[in-house]
């Protein structure tokens, strides 16, 4: 019983993270902010984005234009030469100053894109 419950759990849980990376995004934007960016993606994936908004504002704008792929590349495209880096944990976009990821610090006061 208790190993047929585990095997269940992988096979979810396998399932899931398949799920949110095989989701595709289409964009085009041009000359947007990161926020209007990341609310399309929210929109098109379902996935939640937690950021601090506050430093949305100095990362600038982007521009792209994508057709169908991976919801990663957009965001390592988005992201390319920008301050921050993201991680994709249990159905949210996380994104964060790259200084954070250096120093390890969890202080970031994060919000969803709503």
């Amino acid at each position: 019983m208790k190993l047929s419950t585990i095997l269940l759990l992988t096979v979810c849980l396998q399932a899931a993270a398949a799920s949110v990376s095989g989701q595709n995004v289409t964009l085009r934007v041009k000359n947007a902010t990161l926020k209007e960016v990341f609310r399309k993606i929210q929109q098109q994936t379902g996935l939640d984005v937690f950021l601090d908004e506050s430093f949305l504002e100095k990362a600038g704008r982007v521009s792209i234009d994508v057709t169908n792929i991976p919801v990663e590349e957009v965001l390592d495209i988005c992201l390319k030469e920008k301050p921050f880096f993201y991680t994709i944990q249990q159905g949210r976009i996380v994104v964060k100053p790259i200084a954070e990821k250096r120093t390890g610090c969890r202080k970031c006061c994060s919000s969803s894109l709503k």
